[in-house]
């Protein structure tokens, strides 16, 4: 019998064929670009800091925005419960030819008062942040004598933020009613204009200035492509349903304490490396944390594009109970992300010392390659527990309170005092000591407790 010949295939079935492998769909496709911007604009942005930014001007724009995670407190995780909230109102709602929202009453009747309620919300805390965390930002960055005006960049960099919390409700409904695609869109055009303004601003002299520049950018373009992308929701909310008015204190409430003291936690694992260094070591070791911690969060901000995308869907699986479905989607897209983040992490640590060997000057701007190679193993390895505890929250579930409290206090007593002692190498070994012995297998725990019908 004649040998059967192979079957060829051409550049476009590879394509296609990998997109599919690695579940590539419109809202991973635009979710990775973003990140993948972003990724790519790293180096350049972090290059053009360390060549026209002084040391001191450098560990104060870390420090700077080390200080706008703040917010996350303020916010108290709304977003990520109105997000849960939203997709499983979603789950009995469609969007009619017309661009209108139909389908259940009761569900366009609660989803309009969602958006109420959130914009209300966001309206205060915007207020709230601009206060707080302006007051306590000038006072703050006012311990070190560097010489330097910080008074007007940071009041600049608190009002433009402040503004933009009211754009993170629209985005929540957006993501929520599956539209991840569209938004990324958005959020793509948005960071390449406002990483574009930033580098410009770096290199025109702006210097503390730069971080009011970039965000006012994403401000801007926010206005002008997501609000009207929401009017069908803004309908919604103009519509009165009486008894179907969603309650804060009855339904919302009880989640959002629980998701926000898990994201107080987690701002205090992650956003006191910088000012607990500049607290004890002043602003140039500052720097380096916050070049490294900057590695860490474009790595992990990029490996996380496929967890994003999903999360919409995890909250529909959940409202139908389809646990099978909810499974099979943390299975692929946690394997997916893992992948993707030890790659990048590879590359990471392969350029810095690339770095060194070439005695770039700028090399000198980071810690050591072993703490940061630590840092990257501790992250991909950390890529499991986000899915699995964003596939257990999208059920509108937060049993992982005892674990973050732990987590964070661990994290306080670590930071402080290997940091004070050891420097930015205890502080990261401290961290990864943390994560790998206690939160990775306690949130697995969780996990196949609440995802196992």
């Amino acid at each position: 019998m004649s040998e059967q010949p192979r079957e060829r295939w051409s550049i476009g079935e590879w394509y296609r064929k990998g997109k599919k492998a690695l579940g590539i769909d419109r809202a991973v496709g635009f979710t990775i670009l973003s990140r993948a911007w972003g990724f790519i604009s790293f180096p350049l942005t972090l290059y053009l800091i360390t060549t026209f930014f002084s040391k001191e001007v450098q560990g104060l724009y870390y420090t700077f925005a080390s200080l706008l995670f703040l917010q996350n407190i303020l916010e108290l995780g709304f977003g990520t419960v109105m997000l849960q909230f939203v997709s499983h109102e979603w789950a009995h709602l469609r969007f009619a030819s017309t661009g209108d929202v139909e389908g259940d009453e009761l569900a366009a009747g609660r989803l309009g008062s969602l958006l109420r309620l959130a914009l209300r919300w966001y309206a205060g805390m915007s207020l709230i942040f601009f206060v707080t965390v302006g007051i306590f930002g000038h006072f703050f960055l006012g311990q070190h004598k560097t010489g330097i005006d910080y008074i007007a960049p940071w009041w600049l960099l608190c009002a433009t933020v402040s503004l933009s919390f009211l754009l993170l409700p629209l985005r929540g409904v957006l993501e929520g009613s599956n539209q991840v695609a569209r938004s990324q869109k958005i959020n793509l055009l948005a960071t390449i204009l406002s990483s574009s303004a930033g580098w410009l601003s770096i290199y025109s002299g702006g210097k503390l200035y730069t971080l009011a520049v970039t965000n006012g950018m994403q401000l801007l373009v926010g206005c002008l492509l997501v609000v009207p992308a929401c009017r069908p929701f803004f309908q919604l909310m103009r519509l009165s349903y009486g008894a179907v008015d969603f309650s804060w204190r009855r339904e919302f409430w009880p989640q959002q304490w629980r998701i926000g003291t898990s994201w107080m936690c987690g701002f205090i694992m992650y956003q006191t490396f910088v000012p607990f260094i500049f607290q004890f070591h002043g602003a140039v070791a500052a720097g380096k944390m916050g070049a490294t911690l900057q590695i860490y969060n474009n790595v992990n901000t990029f490996s996380q594009s496929w967890n994003y995308a999903a999360a919409p869907q995890m909250g529909i699986f959940s409202a139908r109970r389809d646990f099978k479905s909810l499974r099979d989607l943390v299975k692929k897209t946690y394997l997916r992300s893992s992948v993707v983040c030890g790659i990048l992490s590879v590359m990471a640590i392969v350029t810095i010392i690339l770095m060194r060997y070439l005695k770039m000057p700028q090399a000198d701007r980071f810690s050591d390659v072993y703490s940061t190679g630590l840092f990257l193993a501790t992250l991909t390895l950390l890529q499991i527990t986000a899915v699995q505890t964003q596939a257990v929250r999208f059920q509108k579930k937060e049993p992982f309170i005892v674990i973050s409290v732990t987590c964070a206090v661990l994290s306080i007593i670590s930071n402080y005092v290997l940091g004070k002692f050891f420097g930015l190498t205890g502080m990261i070994a401290g961290f990864s000591a943390i994560m790998i012995l206690y939160q990775i297998p306690a949130c697995y725990y969780v996990y196949k407790k609440h995802v196992t019908i």
